[in-house]
């Protein structure tokens, strides 16, 4: 299967209208303890869609899954809050985003999937077409994650620049993005009684 992207937020969605104009980058950071990766962003003529992609270690997901995603684990609010700090994986949540040192003031989205293999589904067909067009990132990952963001480009004035957005000519040089603090909870366990006056 190849894989074609459109512009649109969802992983999953079949897409219409021609598909995004790829301009490959290979870029790498790390964001709450993973190294991340944006392969290639996709233009269209309104905008662009990127995937930044995770590889995770299957082991820590297993155990992750054992321990909370049993039958038996049912959970309190404050041991749901817990569980969701020890998954092994945390999305990218952008707060501020600049391309080309223009700063994007338009609204913009994203979705994200976790790909494990033991968790096949429907949407096995859109992950493997994932794995094959990724395969340089990927090889030997047998789970990761994926969070695709569809942004629409900076404002402009320049007719010029709409006409090159619009032919799809439009090349990202440098991408900067400020993220929402990772945040932590930290149970005190502590009780105490309090009497009325």
């Amino acid at each position: 299967r190849v894989m074609k992207v459109y512009y649109d937020s969802g992983i999953r969605n079949k897409g219409k209208g021609l598909p995004g104009f790829p301009q490959k980058v290979n870029w790498q950071f790390e964001h709450a303890g993973l190294k991340r990766y944006i392969h290639t962003i996709y233009h269209f003529s309104k905008g662009m869609v990127f995937y930044i992609i995770t590889i995770l270690d299957e082991a820590r997901l297993r155990e992750y899954f054992d321990k909370y995603e049993s039958p038996e684990s049912r959970t309190t609010q404050l041991e749901r809050r817990c569980a969701k700090q020890e998954h092994p994986y945390r999305d990218v949540l952008i707060f501020k985003l600049q391309i080309n040192d223009e700063p994007v003031e338009s609204s913009y989205s994203s979705s994200h999937y976790t790909y494990m293999p033991w968790t096949r589904n429907d949407d096995s067909d859109c992950m493997e077409a994932m794995l094959k067009k990724y395969s340089s990132v990927l090889k030997g990952a047998s789970c990761f994650a994926c969070e695709r963001f569809y942004i629409p480009y900076p404002e402009t004035d320049s007719k010029l620049e709409k006409l090159r957005r619009f032919l799809r000519f439009y090349k990202v040089k440098h991408m900067k993005f400020s993220t929402f603090p990772v945040q932590f909870l930290y149970p005190l366990d502590i009780h105490f009684e309090m009497s009325e006056y």
